[in-house]
């Protein structure tokens, strides 16, 4: 039998993997000045929910949601997202 607290770590490393191919998706599509800075704060994010499971011993139950998060939601982007386009950018003018 799986504990909750298995669980709740899962649940945690699962919501962390659809946030990182969320904010990944984002960071393709809309290029900015921000995007170094919120790798950054997806990496951070994502090894803090890691070093916490470590630490409270369920690591592999918070990988394998991380894992299965980000392996499906970036698939849904995909295979079900728009055709790929040339991202805007906010450095470069509209007028080329």
């Amino acid at each position: 039998m799986i504990e909750s607290l298995t669980w709740v770590w899962f649940v945690a490393g699962l919501a962390a993997g659809l946030m990182h191919a969320t904010m990944l998706w984002r960071a393709t599509r809309r290029q900015s000045l921000w995007n170094p800075m919120l790798g950054f704060v997806r990496l951070g994010l994502v090894s803090a929910l890691l070093v916490l499971s470590a630490l409270s011993g369920e690591i592999l139950a918070s990988a394998v949601g991380w894992a299965i998060g980000l392996a499906v939601l970036g698939t849904w982007f995909m295979v079900c997202g728009r055709h790929p386009t040339i991202a805007f950018s906010s450095i470069q003018s509209k007028q080329q």
